[in-house]
């Protein structure tokens, strides 16, 4: 498989040796990142296919033939609303995933603004089809998730952030939220993470491979060590999207655990729950109400079957700060 592959290749790395060597590989592990999420949602766009009506003819996803999803793929997109054109024009900018060093000197944060819109959408269209497998009525199936197109907006918003943060100059956004900022690497993964392990909606909400697993995760920690090495935060609007991007990353190896994974995620689930009641401390959130007012202030659902191990997670993170210890 050309992703296992790949990763492979990349775990073969040693520590860089200067800047450039080390853009060249954070370039490297974007593509990777780019990669890894389209294949997460087409695993889940095909498997919601395939219970529609207009995919009744296929039992299973192994029944698709690699001709018969290429001729969907298009066919599919056709039907979103601006869909066909958000993904050429996103896939014409692949390419600068694989520019040199001197062409990307520098690396800049992004303002993670669009992504969490796209996020909000797709969050806004998972709670319509809950709603509506709890008998609530509504007209939402399964597959009106993609012909609503916010998964092709997400692909669009992912590489443009990845194109702003190689300008030379740093882009300007105006609004409420323009001083907000982030890693690419940490807003990306941090969103797929929310995709499959919130949402449910990426890989059919099933945990990865473990050897991705670990790849995500490490990549996400790597991240939030740098955020609460910085003055991000100071800031309070900062400090609510370091708490959802760590919140996110501890629920999804929590989801990860219950399926049984390896002794290496031992130590990261201490990590991240350390820098939970640091944070909880900063912000002054003591009850799960409070942090899940604070999480939907950059987008988590309304309700969601997992609700209770996210309750869990916080209440066993945090019961030791009741007393002041």
């Amino acid at each position: 498989m050309h992703l296992m592959g790949m990763l492979s290749y990349m775990e073969t790395w040693e520590n860089p040796k200067d800047e450039q060597e080390a853009i060249s590989h954070e370039l490297c592990d974007r593509y990777f990142i780019v990669a890894y999420n389209m294949i997460q949602g087409l695993k889940s766009r095909v498997d919601d296919y395939l219970a529609s009506p207009a995919g009744a003819a296929y039992n299973s996803r192994c029944q698709l033939t690699p001709q018969e999803l290429e001729q969907l793929i298009p066919e599919w997109h056709s039907y979103e609303a601006n869909g066909a054109g958000l993904c050429l024009e996103a896939m014409s900018l692949l390419p600068s995933f694989f520019a040199s060093s001197a062409i990307c000197p520098k690396l800049n944060p992004v303002n993670p603004f669009h992504v969490i819109s796209c996020l909000k959408g797709i969050t806004r269209v998972f709670e319509m089809r809950s709603s509506f497998k709890r008998g609530i009525s509504h007209d939402a199936s399964p597959y009106e998730l993609w012909d609503h197109g916010d998964p092709s907006r997400l692909f669009s918003a992912v590489v443009e952030a990845h194109i702003d943060s190689c300008s030379p100059v740093p882009a300007v956004t105006n609004g409420p939220r323009a001083y907000m900022q982030s890693s690419w690497t940490g807003i990306i993964v941090t969103s797929g993470m929310y995709l499959n392990s919130v949402l449910g909606v990426w890989n059919s909400g099933q945990p990865e491979q473990d050897q991705l697993l670990h790849y995500i995760l490490r990549s996400s920690f790597q991240d939030l060590k740098t955020c609460f090495a910085g003055s991000d935060m100071h800031s309070p609007l900062s400090r609510e999207l370091i708490f959802w991007k760590l919140f996110v990353s501890a629920f999804h190896l929590a989801r990860a655990r219950l399926e049984g994974c390896n002794a290496w995620t031992d130590s990261l689930n201490l990590e991240f729950r350390s820098m939970i009641r640091v944070i909880a401390r900063e912000m002054d959130m003591m009850s799960w109400q409070e942090a899940r007012t604070s999480l939907a202030q950059i987008v988590w659902p309304a309700d969601f079957d997992r609700e209770d191990l996210a309750k869990a997670l916080w209440d066993e993170t945090t019961v030791y700060q009741v007393g002041g210890l």
